[in-house]
């Protein structure tokens, strides 16, 4: 996750629009390696700064297509992302009253559905929607992307839960970080009600029950 999260509005910025990919979204091979590469450059300028994120490289999975594909047409997976929308300045007489925008991704978040069958939740859930990897790119931070980001996801849980469990009254989210090199990100998640469940390999893993 973003290691700066912080609620601020997002004038100033561009248009920012949110949407949302999955593997059954039309051009979704052509979208998934603009996010991917959007998360490559983040990763690529963390490695330089040893205090700015989980520590994930672009040399691991998290930076392989072939990876986020695999991830990207389980069920129920889906990505959410940010574009900000910028006027093109083009210097013609008269003006156009319609000048060319263009968009760039801003910030993401993938999620995908994970197993606890040998280490159930602390609810003893053994499926949750867990936050595989997610950035915010250093241009756009402190604008409230993850916040609302987050809002998104879990709006996008909730619905697709309902849809297919009428029945259920709640469903688990999970995430994993380092506090001792993330600081920011931990505080971040502990007081928007994200609980420890275990350590793993160096990381904590955190759940979050959403009410639907």
């Amino acid at each position: 996750m973003n290691e700066n999260p912080d609620d601020h509005s997002l004038s100033g910025s561009g248009e920012i629009s949110t949407n949302i990919l999955r593997s059954t979204t039309p051009g979704f091979r052509e979208i998934l390696p603009h996010i991917l590469a959007v998360s490559n450059s983040i990763f690529n300028a963390l490695q330089r700064d040893p205090g700015a994120h989980h520590g994930q490289t672009c040399q691991s999975h998290h930076g392989s297509l072939n990876e986020w594909l695999r991830r990207i047409s389980l069920p129920g997976a889906f990505i959410v992302y940010l574009t900000r929308c910028e006027t093109t300045s083009i210097h013609i007489y008269p003006p156009d009253p319609y000048p060319p925008k263009s968009e760039e991704i801003v910030a993401f978040a993938f999620i995908h559905p994970r197993a606890h069958d040998d280490v159930p939740l602390s609810s003893r859930e053994t499926k949750s929607d867990h936050i595989w990897i997610a950035g915010v790119r250093p241009d756009i931070r402190r604008l409230g992307c993850l916040e609302r980001m987050m809002q998104n996801v879990e709006a996008e849980i909730r619905r697709a839960t309902l849809g297919s469990e009428a029945d259920r009254r709640e469903t688990p989210m999970t995430i994993c970080t380092v506090p001792s090199r993330f600081p920011v990100m931990w505080s971040w998640l502990l007081v928007r009600n994200w609980n420890v469940e275990r350590e793993m390999k160096g990381r904590i893993m955190l759940s979050k029950h959403l009410w639907l």
